[in-house]
């Protein structure tokens, strides 16, 4: 994914350029293509007759086919932008085998801004899972950028705006419709959903692959299992173990205390006297820690994602939040993965907070533990701990069910414990 500045794409291209991309899009992603559906525009180019194009307007008043004319070219002009563009084709990727469906998609949601003079609000439909999940602050400028783009090369080939606002205003009242340009990408479609379960579900070795059963009922994972969902199956196995772990590293510590003392001793007491910015706080973080390749494996394995309701809005870091995540479920793996590493966005999405993951305690007082958590931005689930690090800039996650809510763990239910709580948070 490119990291440089979206570059607004020239407002005039020539008609062959047109064409040229378009082909090139139709070769790309099988299926229809972009000119499948009639388009004045696009068949005038096509057949050496170059038309002009419906010209610009706030919808009332204008005739609905022309007020669609425009929507339409709107759309191509948009879509074509977007999908060459590197940084947002991963957005259009699963939508690019349904290009009709999407092309209709993205010409209602411009016909209903047009019409609605950019007063009605898109900001509640809802949007693919892949799309959602991937979505940046970057992606949002990337794409009004592309959407001014369409409408400015659009109104260049009408040469003449005679009873029409300009080419600017009519870009700047699109873009400040509620939830523009964020509507324009994929919506959520249950075929393409299920379609996607389903090739997941094929990734980890197919729902009907055979599976050996050892005996006691101990079930292996069958042999066609890809390696990139081994990999995802042993980070998990590392991540899970990390308690047991560090308990079997302090055990056999202790056993050959002989040989170990030397060591032992200085990090007993350096861990149990003298270091307690666990409850100061919070430890130093890590970036490098928090990007191991273990948390990125460990959250495919689920998988885990962080999904930022606004991707447009962000938090300025000049006072501190304190934030709620239910349900807590066994380990609270969701809370670790999405605020305790930076494997699903936490460092892009909240550039300006720094997360501080509240747990047990004993987490944070057991050796070698309290190492690696500590270092990912946990602290104790403790009233003073919390106070100590609701700071500017600070963002504190408290499961709010607590471990009251992990031992109300069932398959296919989620049970909160809030009733017995006095207020939201408690400290």
């Amino acid at each position: 994914m490119t990291s440089s500045q979206p570059s607004t794409p020239r407002a005039g291209r020539t008609n062959d350029e047109l064409l040229g991309v378009r082909r090139w899009l139709q070769r790309t992603f099988v299926g229809p293509g972009l000119d499948d559906e009639p388009d004045t525009s696009d068949l005038g180019r096509e057949a050496g007759r170059l038309e002009p194009e419906p010209a610009l307007g706030h919808g009332s008043g204008q005739d609905l086919a022309q007020t669609l004319a425009v929507a339409r070219s709107l759309t191509d002009k948009f879509l074509v932008l977007c999908l060459i563009d590197d940084s947002l084709h991963s957005l259009y990727s699963n939508a690019a085998s349904r290009l009709l469906t999407l092309k209709r998609d993205l010409a209602e949601t411009i016909l209903s801004a047009l019409r609605a003079g950019g007063t009605e609000d898109f900001g509640n439909r809802p949007l693919c899972l892949e799309a959602h999940k991937g979505l940046k602050e970057d992606h949002v400028r990337r794409l009004g950028s592309h959407l001014r783009s369409a409408v400015l090369e659009h109104c260049e080939a009408l040469r003449t705006f005679e009873g029409f606002p300009s080419a600017e205003s009519f870009a700047d009242t699109l873009l400040a419709t509620p939830g523009m340009p964020v509507s324009l990408l994929p919506r959520q479609d249950a075929v393409s959903e299920r379609t996607i379960q389903g090739n997941a579900l094929q990734s980890k070795g197919g729902e009907d692959a055979a599976v050996r059963v050892l005996p006691g009922g101990i079930e292996l994972a069958p042999l066609s299992v890809p390696l990139k969902r081994r990999r995802q199956m042993f980070a998990c196995v590392l991540g899970t173990g990390l308690i047991p772990g560090a308990v079997g590293l302090l055990c056999s510590l202790l056993y050959y205390w002989r040989k170990s003392w030397p060591f032992l001793v200085p990090y007993l007491t350096y861990s149990f006297i003298i270091d307690k910015s666990p409850f100061k706080g919070g430890m130093k973080i890590s970036p490098m820690l928090r990007r191991a390749w273990i948390f990125k494996h460990w959250a495919a394995y689920f998988p885990a994602s962080l999904i930022k309701a606004n991707p447009s809005a962000d938090f300025d870091g000049t006072r501190p939040m304190l934030m709620g995540y239910h349900p807590h479920g066994i380990l609270s793996f969701g809370a670790q993965l999405n605020f305790g590493t930076d494997c699903t966005g936490w460092a892009e999405k909240f550039p300006n907070l720094t997360p501080r993951l509240c747990t047990l305690n004993m987490n944070l007082t057991m050796p070698f533990l309290r190492e690696i958590i500590g270092r990912l931005g946990a602290i104790p689930a403790d009233a003073g701990a919390i106070r100590s690090a609701l700071k500017p800039g600070n963002a504190v996650i408290l499961v709010v069910g607590g471990a009251a809510e992990a031992l109300d763990t069932k398959p296919g239910e989620y049970v909160l414990t809030l009733a017995r709580r006095k207020g939201f948070f408690r400290l």
